[in-house]
């Protein structure tokens, strides 16, 4: 998915699960699962998260596997704090250890010098079944 741009990100409809967003390229097409149409309203005010979504996905996908099914959630303070955060939940198919420590890998081979750009706005975290 090195092709994928921003600008792909597209809305493609909704379903029991979610509004389905879309990263897609000529090459590739990465369905993501949009479980909070909060979400929309967090990207538009803070246009800077989008490439970084990509490219998250588009590495997270690299480690995981192109099966790794990916969804956006907003995340609210319980303390009550009027800050919005979206999660990139991962699902990857491997075994729960597996996983943990794939997303480990995720962390420090390119989460740890991304976060300082997501101004606390994103997050990636591991969902497993």
């Amino acid at each position: 998915m090195d092709s994928l741009h921003p600008k792909d990100l597209m809305v493609t409809g909704s379903s029991e699960s979610g509004t389905r967003l879309v990263a897609q390229s000529a090459a590739q097409t990465a369905l993501v699962v949009v479980r909070d149409e909060r979400v929309y309203d967090i990207l538009n005010r803070n246009l800077f998260l989008r490439p970084i979504i990509v490219d998250g996905i588009r590495v997270a996908r690299d480690i995981f596997g192109g099966s790794c099914a990916v969804a956006l959630e907003v995340y609210e303070d319980p303390s009550g704090a009027d800050d919005l955060q979206i999660f990139v939940m991962l699902r990857a198919p491997a075994a729960y250890e597996t996983a943990r420590e794939l997303i480990e890998q995720f962390d420090t081979s390119w989460w740890v010098d991304h976060v300082a750009a997501t101004r606390g706005l994103l997050a990636f975290a591991l969902e497993h079944e």
